[in-house]
């Protein structure tokens, strides 16, 4: 059930992951297994938080936490603060949303679980750029696309590159943020999802790289978007990542 779960959430398919792990959270309390309802409630909340119903999704991951805190379950624990600190990012409560990612990127990295310490370095990411801290936010999308890189996630390395231009775009790089998005934009598979996004990898950057046609001079951005298109991702990853050693 638990795979199931995670498949529906990377295809974004809300009403049969929450189907699923409601039929998870029922088989475990019938079978009176604590550990087992915990993780169940646990992905509930998360499908929860997604769909943006906050109070649900709090409620489920803080009785989750508190079964793992009572059997020192760590890996569990990291995803589940994740998972908090997206209701916290989505209630707009950002320091809490900065304490939480923080905390389960904390964990997930002493514990080598690279997927998690991903998508909470990501989270860390957006919570920073919407307080308004273009270096943090970048830093933590680098640290993140290397992490993404070295699991080979493809989706997920779009995505991030994505959010690298947007805050280099608030810190006023406007060139380099275009030819991040057009970069993105020339790569077919950003048709597709990135996980707990609800629109496109290539929506989110035409989106982008609309708002900045305006910032810049048609020259200038017609040469910059040009640049973009001539280089892959895994270029302009690699420089990325090469940047946190300087």
């Amino acid at each position: 059930m638990v795979c199931w779960a995670i498949s529906l959430a990377y295809s974004y398919r809300l009403e049969e992951w929450i189907a699923v792990v409601n039929e998870g959270i029922a088989l475990g309390e019938k079978i009176d297994n604590h550990f087992w309802t915990a993780v169940m409630k646990q992905w509930r909340g998360g499908a929860a938080v997604t769909s943006g119903d906050f109070d649900t999704g709090k409620r489920l991951l803080l009785e989750g936490m508190e079964v793992y805190q009572q059997v020192g379950e760590q890996y569990l624990l990291s995803l589940n603060l994740n998972h908090q600190a997206q209701a916290a990012r989505g209630e707009d409560r950002i320091d809490d949303a900065i304490d939480l990612f923080s905390r389960s990127a904390q964990i997930a990295s002493r514990l080598g679980g690279l997927r998690v310490l991903q998508l909470s370095l990501t989270g860390l990411g957006d919570a920073n750029l919407a307080a308004q801290k273009f270096s943090a936010a970048e830093s933590a999308f680098i640290e993140s696309l290397a992490t993404a890189e070295q699991m080979g996630l493809v989706r997920e390395m779009l995505s991030l590159i994505t959010k690298i231009a947007k805050a280099q775009s608030a810190a006023g790089q406007k060139r380099e943020a275009v030819e991040k998005l057009a970069t993105v934009l020339a790569e077919p598979i950003s048709v597709q999802h990135a996980i707990f996004e609800s629109a496109t990898i290539a929506n989110n950057a035409l989106t982008a790289l609309t708002e900045l046609k305006e910032d810049l001079d048609p020259e200038e951005y017609a040469a910059a978007k040009a640049a973009g298109t001539s280089r892959s991702y895994s270029d302009v990853a690699k420089e990325l990542i090469e940047s946190l050693s300087e």
